[in-house]
């Protein structure tokens, strides 16, 4: 009975309900963040792959890059020094994850509330996971505060965010809105 409310009024209105999500808005938002993900993650992954089949140094920029084909892989795969290092390494990562999980299944066994001091052990292994976020809100915090954050200041010097008064709140939020938008390329 409302929704059919709702239509009328926007109907007669000549606009829609402004909580009305039309399907075209959710599929244009889509393909916005498609575009992103391949921009942001896809893109550098395949030129990178492109690269690795030539002599691209990163070091030499004014190089002339010519294809190698499969050289690069050859030579890393042939090399003795690289095949000792994934030796080191999958050593190392079999006795790390050996021992987390030893120590996890310990630390599940005794968190059960039958023994004395249940509770001050559950803090004392939950304390690391909540002190980070907590942390890492409070570096954000700073970044975004109005009056003193580093985004501010630094947004602040770039014209087109220069106040205009004392208390612009709409430059503000563009400024920190540009900000989290610029946090890819920096």
């Amino acid at each position: 009975m409302l929704d059919k409310a709702v239509k009328s009024h926007a109907r007669t209105a000549g606009a829609t309900h402004p909580r009305t999500v039309r399907s075209g808005d959710c599929v244009a938002l889509h393909r916005a963040d498609d575009r992103a993900v391949a921009g942001d993650n896809i893109f550098p992954l395949l030129w990178t792959i492109r690269l690795s089949f030539t002599n691209f140094r990163a070091n030499r920029p004014n190089a002339t890059v010519a294809g190698v084909g499969i050289d690069n892989y050859v030579s890393v795969l042939t090399d003795p020094d690289v095949w000792a290092a994934m030796q080191a390494t999958a050593h190392f990562l079999f006795w790390t994850i050996l021992l987390q999980t030893m120590l996890g299944f310990t630390l599940a066994y005794f968190d059960r509330p039958a023994f004395r001091g249940h509770g001050f052990w559950t803090t004392v292994i939950l304390i690391p996971m909540m002190l980070s976020p907590a942390v890492v809100g409070n570096f954000w915090a700073f970044l975004y505060q109005p009056q003193i954050g580093c985004s501010t200041t630094s947004f602040r010097s770039l014209p087109a965010f220069r106040r205009r008064r004392r208390d612009d709140r709409l430059g503000q939020a563009a400024a920190n809105v540009s900000a989290v938008d610029l946090r890819g390329f920096v």
